[in-house]
């Protein structure tokens, strides 16, 4: 079991690549038969190839930023929730959306599981 020290490494890295645009080293955190429901009440995604569709599909290359802005908490040994904002440029604007993640990671430390709740004001 990964200690709670290596979850938030683990999703200090997540934030990360994903902001920095490294698509390859974003995937290689997802376990080859993880589930994404991003954001939650949409289609799950089941296995890292579709979780690189999600990426290609824009996600990662829309230029995104994911900023955490809570500690990460790790109630049990392979689960992990944070706060993040997630930036979104549109033109000379920026889009703004708090969303909380919720994820579960093996004894690896792979990401398993992933849940976004999101509200976009609606």
């Amino acid at each position: 079991m990964p200690e709670p020290e290596k979850i938030r490494e683990i999703i200090d890295q997540y934030t990360g690549l994903f902001s920095a645009g490294d698509r390859d080293a974003w995937l290689a955190l997802w376990h080859q038969d993880a589930t994404m429901e991003d954001p939650v009440g949409t289609e799950v995604r089941r296995g890292r190839d579709a979780i690189a569709e999600f990426w290609d599909s824009g996600a990662g290359s829309s230029g995104a930023q994911l900023e955490r802005v809570s500690p990460v908490l790790v109630p049990t040994p392979n689960d992990c929730s944070f706060l993040m904002n997630v930036k979104v440029p549109l033109g000379d604007e920026e889009l703004v959306m708090p969303a909380i993640d919720v994820m579960t990671l093996d004894d690896d430390g792979l990401i398993t599981s992933q849940r976004a709740f999101f509200d976009t004001g609606g």
